[in-house]
């Protein structure tokens, strides 16, 4: 088991403790996208916004997690919130511009 799956497994495990905190779970996501397990990041981003609806780092990365999944929505669709909460957070429009550049 390498670095990153050790530091998986030490947030799940403090998660557990705190099942309430946004904070933890979107950092195993990003562990998750770093190892290209885009979907089970996916999955922590929408874990911590359900949690913290204004949560715009975790609309961010989720936005960039469902570009590499192949899924180029509109920005708003990907991070609706990331924009009203944050105006100056471009990510969104960078993440979803990104595949049409190719």
């Amino acid at each position: 088991m390498g670095q990153t799956e050790k530091a998986i497994a030490d947030y799940t495990r403090g998660i557990r403790l705190r099942l309430d905190d946004p904070v933890p779970i979107r950092q195993r996501g990003a562990l998750y996208a770093g190892l290209g397990r885009y979907q089970e990041a996916v999955d922590d981003y929408n874990q911590s916004v359900s949690l913290k609806p204004d949560y715009t780092d975790a609309y961010l990365d989720r936005g960039y997690a469902y570009g590499q999944l192949g899924e180029f929505r509109t920005p708003l669709q990907i991070s609706p919130r990331s924009s009203k909460h944050n105006p100056r957070a471009t990510m969104p429009w960078r993440c979803a511009a990104r595949p049409i550049s190719r």
